[in-house]
This record gives structure tokens, sequence and C-alpha cells, in this order.
């Protein structure tokens, strides 16, 4: 089948009018001449016509080379291609560094040769034929994949190297400063602040939609719920290494907003501990309840934990009536200060008179989170997004529950990032003889196709050789 030449820069092609000089030159003898002086008596030799015969042969293939060589400059300047020459590339459209695609692959593509290629993603399935230009286009809008890496015969792997290559692959990868995956760790505490920390010291990065907010070169960093005054979201992203996918974290504001009271006890005792935003509702065991809507659940009189908040992700206030013991005075609840509440919410509580007194009450069997005790135990706990008392409140507008109503009232958060991705084995496979490094910040012409690109080098190689051939015969 023959091939089809196309030319990048066709304009140029206008330069073969240039092959006509040396016909110029060969026709009209536009060359220098020079005066001889000639004596007035020579021997007069008899001229052989096979000798001019050769002279004209000699001069019209010197002629042709001469043309050949002007013909082929400028086919080589005006960039011959073959759209007939398919290749075929496979992306490897693994997690690790795809989100920084448009610094590796796309530049890896720009700088393959002409043509048309045919595409595979990383497990092996065909997603067509494509010209040069196109393919960005088409592995841009690839989802990352967890498949594993299925090769496609004779097809070259564009990749960011971080999964462990065969040796037999044949693969180009970008050079890239970093090449571990460093591990990242999370914690929460009792109020639901996550802590994120790595082993050694790097940029922890925080920003919202529109700017960055904090950068700090730290081993851990802590995000609380408070955070999020700064905007709609946040994102903490961890310079830790180039692998960036599981280096973010993001927390966005729920669209669950308002609060579900749910009581048995006359609604007036509880009016203070009431916002406008709050929905109110007698509990009944017959009912259905949607908690879709509510970023958080009071329970005001209830004696137990309804069933159908074991799969609720929301916070829970349980403010539980005492059933066995009953104490004849009041008494103050002595505050457990090395929880987080206290120093996150409570403002200026003091010892003598601004702790909650309790007449009734049971106690808890969990030490966990405990906010307030008494002398046979817990009777207020806070743990995570659950807190519980078992007591009723003598007074809803103590300081102590207008921190806890701000903390009910906060919005939820849905929090997103990414499990550790893994070792990256980028360090190996680049030692691999088949594995070429790619500079995506230089010109890379050294992408390993025998094709239609290398075209332009081929005709200029020609060229040189017709003008060798030419100087030949012209000295002979």
């Amino acid at each position: 089948m023959f091939e089809i030449i196309e030319f990048t820069r066709p304009n140029l092609l206008w330069g073969l009018i240039l092959t006509t000089i040396p016909i110029w030159i060969h026709l009209f003898g536009l060359r220098p001449r020079q005066t001889k002086s000639i004596p007035s008596l020579i021997w007069l030799k008899s001229v052989n016509p096979s000798k001019r015969r050769r002279r004209k042969i000699k001069d019209w293939i010197v002629l042709l080379l001469r043309m050949a060589a002007i013909a082929l400059v400028v086919i080589s300047l005006a960039n011959p291609t073959s759209e007939e020459k398919n290749f075929s590339i496979q992306i490897d459209n693994t997690h690790a560094g795809w989100s920084l695609r448009e610094n590796w692959l796309k530049p890896m593509i720009s700088e393959l040769p002409s043509g048309t290629y045919e595409l595979f993603d990383k497990s092996g399935i065909s997603m067509g034929v494509y010209s040069r230009e196109a393919c960005w286009t088409i592995c841009n809008s690839l989802e990352p994949s967890s498949a594993l890496l299925n090769t496609i015969e004779d097809a070259m792997i564009l990749s960011y190297g971080f999964n462990l290559f065969d040796s037999t692959l044949t693969a180009l990868i970008p050079e890239r400063s970093k090449t571990s995956n460093v591990p990242i760790t999370q914690t929460i505490d009792e109020l639901g602040t996550r802590i994120i920390s790595v082993p050694e010291s790097c940029d922890f990065k925080l920003s919202n939609d529109t700017a960055l907010i904090d950068l700090a070169r730290v081993m851990s960093y802590e995000i609380g719920e408070g955070e999020l005054k700064w905007g709609d979201s946040l994102a903490l992203i961890v310079d830790a290494d180039t692998v960036v996918e599981d280096n973010i974290f993001i927390w966005k504001k729920s669209k669950r907003t308002k609060r579900l009271v749910i009581h048995q006890v006359d609604d007036k005792v509880f009016k203070e501990f009431i916002q406008p935003s709050d929905s109110i509702m007698y509990y009944d065991s017959s009912l259905e309840y949607d908690l879709s809507l509510f970023s958080a659940v009071v329970l005001i009189g209830l004696d137990f934990t309804p069933s159908f908040l074991s799969s609720y992700s929301g916070k829970v206030l349980s403010f539980n009536k005492a059933a066995t013991f009953i104490e004849p005075d009041w008494i103050y609840g002595v505050p457990s200060l090395n929880h987080l509440f206290y120093s996150s919410y409570f403002i200026g509580p003091s010892i003598q008179n601004a702790w909650p007194e309790v007449k009734e009450y049971d106690t808890l069997i969990t030490e966990q989170g405990a906010l307030l005790k008494v002398d046979k135990g817990v009777i207020a706990a806070l743990d995570g997004r659950f807190y519980e008392q078992r007591f009723m409140p003598k007074d809803w507008g103590h300081p102590y529950y207008l921190a806890l109503d701000k903390w009910s009232n906060n919005q939820e958060v849905e929090f997103i990032y990414s499990e550790f991705l893994g070792t990256d084995y980028f360090d190996m496979n680049k030692n691999l003889n088949a594995v070429s490094l790619f500079n995506p910040y230089s010109n890379n012409k050294s992408i390993d196709f025998w094709n239609s690109s290398s075209n332009e080098k081929r005709y200029l190689i020609f060229a040189l050789l017709c003008v060798i051939i030419a100087l030949i015969f012209v000295k002979t």
C-alpha cells in the first residue's frame, strides 16, 4: 500500500521553484567567462565524439543531482508526514499521578511523531484510532483505574511510573524530583478534630475555594469544624511527595443544617435550648423518621436510644431521665477539664458557680469522653458525635448547655480523602532497559518510533548525499 505523504508546512513547497536555478545555469551557461590567449598557429587535433557525449551525460547527471539536492532540502523543511503510519500506545491511567497528567502526559503526546495512534487504556481496552493531535483529548477524559496493567503487544506505555513494571515492557515515564510515596496517618480527638501527621516535616497548605489560608512546615496539622468559617469547603494538601492523589484532604459543609428534637416531656421545659430552625416532634414508636435533612438529633426525656439512630451519621444529644437514683439535694457535677469540649466551646467557666447542678441522675457505664462526674461515676460524656447525660437539666440557659447547643448546631462536615496508594516504584522502573525517561520541560525528539516524523532528517541526508555525488562528478 502506498503511503499518502502530507506536509505540516506545505507553504514551504513553493521553494521547489528554486530547482529551476541549475536548469537556468545549464541552459544559458551563466558561468563566468575567462579570456584565453590563442597562439597564431596551433596544431588542430581531431575531436573525439565519444568524449563529448560522456561530457554531456556527466553534465546532465550533475544537473539532476543539484536539482534533487535543492528539492530534498525544500521537502524536508516542509516536514513530510505519512498518515498511513499507525502506532499503538497504552495509557497507564492508574490513580497515582493521574491528577497531574497535564504536566507529564500532555507533553509526552505532543512529542509523539505525527501519524495515527490506536489508544489502549490500562486494562487493555481499545479506545479507537486517532491522530496525534486528538490523542490528548481522548486521554484527558479517562478516569483513573485500579485495574491491573494488561499489556498490549508492540504498544508503547505512557506512564507516571508508579506501579512496578515487567522488565520487558517498553515504556516512557516522566522525570521526577521526588520518587517516594509518604504514608500519612489520621487521628480524631473527642470533638471530631482531625489530626493529619507525616513521618518528617513537610509543607501543609490549607486553602478554600478562592485563596490560600495557611502554609506551615510541620509534622502534623489539625482541622476542626470551626475551620469551615473560611468558606463552604477546605482543602489540605500535604506536600510530602509527588503522588498527590493520597495527599489531599477535603472538608465540605453538608446540606444538612437543621436539628430534629424528639422529646417525651413538656416542650416548655426545654424552650431555652430550642433554635428557630429546629424541628420538634413528640416521640412515637409507630412513626418513621427521615433523618437525611438533619445535621443533629436531640433526644429529651427518653430513657433509651431509639434503634433508628444506629445508622445515623450526624450528631446526637441525649438528655435522659434518671430512672433509679435520686439525690436529696442539688449538687455540682465535677468537670473533666482535660476534655477538648471545654477549651473549644465552654468559655470562662468557674468551679464555684459555672457548672450545672444535678439532683436526679444515673451514672454512665463508660469513662470514654467524660465531661461531668460525681462521686459515684460519670454522669455526662461526649465521645465523637454522641453526647449523653443521665439527668434532666435544671437550667437550659446555663453556659454549659449553651456550649452544647453551639456544638450541636455546627453544620455537619463531609470529609473526603483517598486511602494510601502504596509504594512508588519509580526508581526501580527507570533503571529498566526498555524504559525511557521523558523531561516535560525540554525538547524530546528521541521518542523511539521509526516513522514519518523522522522523514525530515532522512530527506536532509539524501540531499547531502546528492551534493557529495555532484561534487565528485564535477571534480572528475
